[in-house]
């Protein structure tokens, strides 16, 4: 922009400004004088950039409108803050939003997961990206609530790294109860929110529900989607689970999983249930029994005999 013209244009909204704000008190000697010493800077570096011109202008009239009560810094880096500290509140805010009511979610019929919002996570990228890890507190009734984590080499245990003792752990709804319908016998299982080879969590009562062992085991496949993304080169995904509930119920309806890697090839929302074929669940206390309703006989999870 031709270094004139700007300043006549900065001069001309000056003037508008001080005809709105009713000032009548302008020193017109003092505007000039003040006006002719940016002229001379001018003069003085004929190689200026527009940005540094801008920039002393700026401070000039900073300078002008200060000397008659116009302008106030303090007010104005006061304001700033604010916006910046709403700005990072409303993030906050919404990165903890799921956006997901059980209304939304069909009953369960034989599949284990359904997949929500056309597979695309809830969240912010930008705002969990300022994270690497998070466990929500336990809620009144001591359950779990959100957990993410920027899973990473940083994340992940060490190669060859043995799992800690969970087993002091007893999650809300938490049942020790056997069927031969299940895989492994043990209907129950302390399923971790961010599975053991994405975060190297142990007995971290903030990361452990009780879910089934269907559930535990299905899960699996996106778990290790993001641990195979990240051991063929891929530098994080984004990776935050969310147990469901529904009221005040113990045991969670189910856990949705989203996750998005940092080039965005690995992307998925999906709500796992919390169920096992073959056993009815009271999700109120976590108690059960043996129904027989076997909606799906093959998944991983299930042992089921004619």
């Amino acid at each position: 922009m031709n270094k004139k013209k700007l300043i006549t244009y900065i001069i001309t909204g000056l003037a508008g400004a001080f005809i709105l704000t009713g000032c009548g008190r302008i020193n017109i000697s003092e505007v000039k004088e003040q006006l002719g010493q940016v002229d001379a800077l001018i003069e003085s570096d004929p190689d200026m950039t527009d940005e540094e011109l801008e920039k002393i202008l700026e401070n000039s009239f900073q300078d002008i409108l200060a000397e008659y009560g116009l302008y106030d810094e303090s007010s104005e880096v006061a304001e700033t803050s604010e916006e910046e500290s709403s700005t990072v509140a409303e993030t906050e805010e919404d990165s903890n939003e799921t956006f997901l009511s059980l209304d939304d979610i069909p009953d369960y019929s034989g599949k284990s997961y359904y997949v929500v919002n056309d597979n695309r996570p809830y969240f912010d990228k930008n705002a969990q990206l300022r994270s690497d890890e998070s466990y929500s507190e336990l809620d009144d009734l001591g359950r779990c609530g959100m957990a993410f984590a920027k899973v990473s080499r940083d994340t992940m245990p060490e190669r060859g790294e043995k799992r800690g003792e969970i087993g002091m752990i007893k999650p809300t709804g938490w049942h020790t109860v056997k069927y031969d319908c299940v895989d492994g016998n043990y209907l129950y299982n302390r399923c971790h929110l961010i599975g053991w080879q994405l975060g190297a969590e142990n007995a971290n009562e903030k990361n452990l529900v009780t879910g089934t062992r269907y559930m535990n085991l299905q899960m699996l496949e996106y778990e290790n989607m993001v641990a195979n993304y990240i051991y063929e080169g891929g530098e994080y995904v984004l990776y935050r689970v969310t147990p469901v509930y529904l009221k005040d119920e113990l045991l969670c309806r189910g856990l949705l999983l989203e996750g998005l890697s940092d080039d965005e090839t690995v992307s998925f929302n999906v709500f796992f249930y919390n169920v096992q074929p073959g056993i009815a669940i009271d999700y109120s206390t976590g108690e059960n029994y043996y129904d027989g309703v076997f909606l799906d006989k093959t998944g991983d999870g299930v042992i089921y005999n004619e």
